[in-house]
């Protein structure tokens, strides 16, 4: 079982709650590109638009800790991004440590005189980066769940076709759980090894988020794509009590472990994820007591 609840529980109190970023800008690799940050807070806005027609600038801005006239500035162009309010934006954003560099470089040339300061620091962000992937990108914890099946291959190939991910997604992962330390080699197989992550509370939590957004967007694939004999959806909607809340939230993570205790039990084949959402439907009038 691999639970990144387990940094979600140290970090929810500094985060009080986890938004999903909507990048809808271009990558490399699983790294967003920011080229132009007018275009980057404007595609941003255009997209929970498209999500919610209700969703106002006025909610954008109040979401970003800036004024609507800043915004409105920032998209038409009017205005330039300072180094102070990129940096609350990014982290606003979720975004990774070589994203938010990627934001810094797109102020150029207006921080040109730091941009051999920001070659230097993008330098230092790549384990970070690697840390923020690990929690992140779903295929990391496949891939060490898989060690477990049998017959498990320490092969690139292998590993996406068991997943359905590309090569160089399955090879860029398996390498980064290398480099952390997280996975060895055992003869042509691998396993995980005993060395735990450390990250800062920061990335954790941003990656987080963005874990979340991942695992809702996969099993939305799975739920058209995989038979009703392979997976179970359900929900219910009920009206609660909402300072009943935090034993809610307790029952759940004790149902994850004795469901994993069953599953996890004789002939390990597959890989499977289990998704739990608890959310409110209506506008909080109050917030649960933690």
């Amino acid at each position: 079982m691999h639970d990144v609840s387990r940094f979600e529980t140290v970090f929810q109190k500094i985060s009080g709650h986890f938004d999903f970023i909507a990048l809808v800008s271009k990558f490399r690799g699983n790294i967003l590109l920011i080229d132009n940050y007018h275009n980057f807070i404007k595609n941003e806005y255009e997209a929970r638009k498209k999500n919610n027609p209700n969703f106002s600038l006025r909610a954008y801005a109040r979401w970003l800790g800036i004024s609507p006239a800043q915004v409105s500035q920032l998209i038409s162009g009017k205005r330039k991004l300072s180094k102070k309010m990129a940096i609350q934006i990014a982290d606003r954003f979720g975004l990774s440590p070589r994203e938010k560099i990627e934001l810094l470089e797109a102020l150029t040339p207006e921080l040109i005189e730091e941009k051999e300061e920001l070659r230097s620091e993008k330098t230092k962000t790549l384990l970070q980066e690697d840390k923020f992937s690990l929690i992140a990108d779903w295929p990391h914890y496949s891939i060490l769940s898989l060690s477990e099946t049998s017959k498990a291959k320490a092969d690139p190939r292998w590993i996406a076709q068991r997943l359905g991910i590309d090569v160089t997604t399955a090879r860029e992962s398996f390498e980064r759980l290398v480099r952390l330390g997280i996975i060895e080699m055992k003869g042509k197989s691998y396993q995980q090894s005993e060395k735990p992550l450390t990250t800062s509370k920061d990335i954790a939590s941003r990656a987080i988020q963005r874990h979340h957004k991942q695992n809702l967007n996969l099993a939305q694939q799975k739920l058209e794509c995989v038979s009703l004999k392979a997976r179970e959806f359900s929900s219910i909607t009920m009206a609660v009590n909402p300072q009943k809340i935090k034993q809610a939230k307790i029952l759940i993570n004790e149902f994850k472990r004795k469901l994993c205790s069953l599953l996890e039990e004789g002939d390990k084949k597959e890989v499977y994820t289990l998704s739990i959402q608890l959310f409110p439907n209506s506008i909080l009038k109050e917030e649960p007591k933690q």
